[in-house]
């Protein structure tokens, strides 16, 4: 092999390598590029859901002598949690924040049952109306760990 022969192939070499790399160490740039985007929109709808769910529940808690649903907070909740059970199953305070909505909305349902009926005393209303309050303070502490959380996966 000559050296005109050797130098043609190293040219050629060069010449259809280095694009190559290019492309290559351009997809890896993208591709990582989008993984982080894709992990800022998830965290977003993450945390624009649970304020969602906030809302709701708190136009429930407001309108607690009438017969309300649940379901637009039921819906926003269980997105919530198909994204954590696909992307961060290691987010372990959904789970407290999930149940503390649970709890609250039996609450809820069993203090709109008693303010709707007329043979309750006045103290046992008062009291199940302190008893959600509470159960509210509550749901608002684990929004607030919940979105603490949210935050600390951001970084």
């Amino acid at each position: 092999m000559s050296s005109l022969d050797i130098t043609t192939v190293l040219v050629t070499l060069i010449t259809v390598a280095g694009p190559l790399a290019g492309v290559y160490v351009g997809y890896l740039l993208t591709n990582r590029n989008e993984k982080k985007k894709r992990h800022q929109a998830l965290l977003e709808e993450l945390c624009a859901l649970s304020l969602q769910v906030n809302r709701e529940i708190n136009t429930i808690v407001m309108n607690k002598d009438k017969d309300v649903s649940w379901v637009k907070v039921t819906e926003p909740l269980d997105r919530m949690a198909v994204i954590i059970t696909m992307f961060y199953n290691k987010l372990v305070v959904f789970k407290q924040y999930s149940k503390c909505i649970f709890d609250l909305q039996i609450t809820c349902n069993q203090l709109h049952h008693l303010l709707t009926t007329t043979n309750v005393s006045p103290d046992i209303k008062s009291q199940e109306t302190k008893r959600l309050l509470e159960g509210l303070d509550v749901y608002q502490k684990r929004l607030g760990d919940l979105l603490d959380e949210i935050a600390k996966l951001n970084k």
